[in-house]
């Protein structure tokens, strides 16, 4: 995503609204047909697990269900988190923030140039990892865990290295041979394998 965004604006086509179009075009289909199978399921569950569904089917379609987990202090490894029936799609409200937030930024900081853009978001990096650490190890309340796992400041960090590789992509294929990437492909594939 970084590099469409990134291409889009040094070739001064970037256009907001088209960005969040092509995001929908690729998420919604998908998300709309899982709600609607939810849907389906909550009227042949008891009326209140199907209250819990339709509140989880709201918030997916805001992309807010990280944001009902958290007032609902659902801990990801808890037991019983599996009878949510739109638990995951957590990940992608994370997902989707970032989506909102990121072109904004990118598009008001474009004209520092890159240099500056990498040092404004390593600034983002390191406060997002540290809160993260903070946060889910010292965390005195059981909210703030939950809140660390969930919620987009301290999950900022994970995106925020897809973006560095991707505002130095030239630089790292320049420094890197083909072939030597071809090998790290490979080491990475066997690392999750």
């Amino acid at each position: 995503i970084t590099t469409i965004l990134i291409n889009d604006l040094q070739n001064k086509s970037f256009d907001l609204f088209h960005f969040y179009e092509r995001r929908a075009r690729r998420i919604l289909p998908a998300l709309y047909s899982v709600l609607i199978v939810a849907i389906l399921y909550a009227f042949h569950t008891s009326p209140f697990y199907a209250r819990d569904i339709f509140q989880s089917i709201f918030a997916a379609t805001l992309f807010a269900e990280n944001l009902l987990l958290l007032v609902e202090s659902s801990n990801y490894f808890e037991l019983g988190v599996d009878e949510k029936l739109l638990f995951h799609t957590w990940s992608l409200a994370v997902e989707e923030q970032y989506y909102i937030i990121f072109p904004l930024f990118l598009a008001l900081t474009w004209k520092l140039g890159i240099k500056k853009i990498t040092s404004i978001l390593l600034i983002i990096f390191i406060l997002s990892l540290c809160l993260a650490h903070f946060s889910s190890t010292y965390g005195v309340f059981e909210r703030v865990k939950t809140g660390s796992f969930y919620l987009i400041p301290t999950r900022a960090w994970e995106l925020l290295i897809g973006v560095f590789i991707a505002l130095h992509i030239d630089y790292i294929q320049e420094k890197i041979k083909i072939e030597y990437n071809h090998f790290l492909s490979l080491l990475g594939l066997s690392m999750i394998l």
